[in-house]
């Protein structure tokens, strides 16, 4: 698991480990069983970081993100994240409502830059589809002034 995380884990110092700051964190997850992946990343990145300050979580499933007061309150989050997951399948684009959610506050990121980490599973099939969605968060972290990570799940989720 250390070989899995290590540049993600590597992100997680975007800001000084001295630093008495919370780390804050927005995990968007297209479902149960991708949610539980990020869950996971999250809670490994947090037991290597080394900081001596406090996490702060906030968690985002896709369909919410449709709901405007929600996309609205989910948008702040992004701004002020240090790191942003998405955990996805990767077999199809990411939804229009995920889309339009991430285009409301991509360009206000410049002034908080941090780090975007892209998990996907990793079915064969799913390849040209996975590749279209990671080119894109590609160029949301370009856009955001991000460090871009992405990764590919040992095994297919199941829910």
């Amino acid at each position: 698991m250390r070989t899995k995380h290590k540049h993600i884990q590597s992100a997680a110092g975007v800001k000084d480990p001295k630093n008495d700051s919370p780390f804050n964190v927005v995990v968007v997850y297209e479902d149960l069983a991708t949610g539980k992946h990020a869950k996971e990343t999250y809670d490994f990145l947090v037991s290597r970081s080394g900081r001596k300050s406090e996490f702060n979580n906030r968690l985002w499933k896709f369909d919410v993100l449709q709901i405007p007061k929600i996309k609205e309150s989910a948008a702040k989050d992004a701004v002020a994240a240090d790191m942003i997951i998405f955990a996805a399948h990767g077999g199809e684009e990411l939804p229009a409502n995920v889309k339009s959610w991430i285009e409301t506050w991509v360009g206000k990121k410049e002034s908080h830059p941090g780090a975007l980490v892209a998990l996907f599973d990793d079915p064969d099939k799913r390849t040209r589809k996975k590749t279209s969605t990671r080119s894109y968060l590609q160029d949301v972290a370009s856009r955001g002034k991000m460090d871009f990570f992405a990764q590919s799940a040992d095994k297919k989720y199941s829910e």
